[in-house]
């Protein structure tokens, strides 16, 4: 059985005590532009939601394949103030590990326009370009009808992920790219999960 890294070693590891840590980039969860927060994929909730409780307390009708793209969005709107910010086209989204609740563009699409049909939302379409400046992601926010039933109806939300590793388009760090687990992924997943333990035991959390 492999030996778990001792406290001195997750320090040194991590930078603690007068190591200097990894040289490694780290991107915040929210992604904040002038106003607007670029929408969290891996936010999740216990709370579950049913189509027939949408429709009745909502008077939205979702299919079966909307419900998780819209628990997605209920959790953006629970944790962010500012307007989310995403992709209303059809271009890629992160692969599944990077993607618990598996969004489509044509999930997001069916969603966003069955909110915004009940006045639950406020839209705006964002502009896709061949030129980097002129991209605009589209953006959302809630209403305040449809935010008091958020905090009504979830408790809390989370980052739902299983890993630590992510696997970057080179030149584009924005395009996540899927991969099978190595021996190197592994033992960090295993190292980082070691140092949460530790540090939920301390009475933090990350």
């Amino acid at each position: 059985m492999e030996r778990e890294p001792s406290i001195s070693e997750l320090n040194e590891l991590f930078g603690a005590e007068g190591y200097e840590p990894f040289d490694i980039e780290l991107e915040e969860d929210e992604q904040k532009n002038e106003g607007w927060v670029k929408i969290n994929y891996l936010l999740n909730t216990k709370t579950q939601f049913t189509k027939e409780a949408i429709k009745e307390e909502l008077d939205i009708k979702l299919v079966t394949n909307q419900l998780p793209t819209f628990k997605l969005f209920m959790c953006n709107f629970y944790q962010y103030e500012d307007p989310i910010g995403f992709s209303f086209g059809n271009n890629p989204h992160p692969p599944k590990t990077w993607n618990p609740h598996q969004v489509t563009y044509s999930t997001i699409q069916g969603v966003i326009k069955k909110l915004e049909d009940k006045g639950l939302i406020t839209f705006t379409k964002g502009n896709a370009s061949e030129y980097k400046e002129k991209r605009l992601l589209s953006k959302a926010s809630a209403s305040k009808k449809l935010i008091k039933w958020i905090l009504d109806t979830i408790d809390n939300v989370y980052v739902d992920c299983d890993t630590h590793v992510r696997l970057r388009l080179a030149g584009n760090k924005n395009i996540v790219l899927p991969y099978e687990p190595t021996t190197y992924t592994s033992k960090v997943d295993r190292i980082m999960k070691s140092y949460h333990k530790k540090l939920f035991q301390w009475g933090l959390q990350i």
